[in-house]
């Protein structure tokens, strides 16, 4: 699905859909031209995959995720879209368009589980990574884009070992990226109610079979993070709308 992604980014520019003139191309895309290059990938994007047709669990993520990019200070706004896919795993695109695997709710132990992984996407929308990693490619030869350099995918599987001194560039400018997003992400679950330890909890249930990741570094400093923020006495755990939500999933999985 990654090189699908990439394939639909560089038609669209290829065939110059969305026009970006030279001094786009030194600079971090507005959010105008995300917008309308966002809205251009996502659609081709979608029709690759097998979307859930699910109103309730859409709704209830949408309404998730939005509580969470609420606290975010940029006014950023998300689209939520859910594949029916078991893999574990969410993917964030240009534009703010988040695609969540059913898998991903399914292999949650609670809310504060699945919330943490929303809030992952939800930071990097808040922080335009994706915006900033698309300008970063425009610097580069279409054939020598790599997809993990303009995608975020919460299983963390893009991350590979860099090959030339410009991808070296790139993959340390996407760790810096990820940290800024586990940071953002702790913050947006605090404010929601959510205990900001639960992030990397969720994080530490990832799979380990790629040490050149950072991982594990993720880990430890989002833990040491949340324990920099304020405490409370409760923290929402879970709720009665994320195990139906989950049953009705498990049911019609099954």
């Amino acid at each position: 699905m990654k090189t699908i992604i990439l394939v639909i980014i560089l038609n669209i520019i290829c065939g110059t859909a969305v026009a970006l003139d030279s001094q786009e191309k030194t600079a971090i895309l507005s959010p105008e031209k995300e917008a309308v290059l966002g809205a251009q990938v996502a659609t081709q994007y979608q029709a690759t995959l097998k979307l859930l047709d699910d109103p309730i669990a859409l709704d209830y993520v949408k309404r998730l995720g939005n509580r969470l990019i609420s606290f975010s200070e940029t006014g950023s706004s998300v689209q939520f879209q859910l594949v029916n896919d078991d893999k574990a795993d969410l993917c964030v695109l240009l534009g703010g368009y988040i695609f969540i695997n059913k898998g991903l709710i399914l292999s949650a132990a609670n809310e504060a589980e699945l919330a943490s992984a929303i809030a992952y996407g939800t930071a990097h929308v808040s922080a335009r990574h994706v915006a900033q990693m698309f300008e970063k490619a425009l610097g580069y030869t279409i054939n020598s884009i790599p997809a993990s350099w303009i995608i975020f995918h919460w299983d963390g599987e893009y991350q590979q070992q860099s090959k030339r001194p410009e991808e070296s560039i790139i993959v340390r400018t996407k760790f810096e990226f990820e940290q800024e997003a586990d940071k953002l992400a702790a913050q947006f679950l605090l404010k929601s109610g959510y205990d900001p330890e639960s992030y990397s909890r969720a994080l530490d249930k990832l799979p380990k079979k790629q040490p050149v990741s950072g991982l594990m570094e993720r880990i430890y400093y989002s833990r040491t993070e949340a324990r920099t923020l304020p405490k409370k006495e409760d923290y929402i755990v879970n709720s009665p709308e994320f195990e139906l939500v989950k049953s009705k999933l498990l049911l019609s999985h099954n």
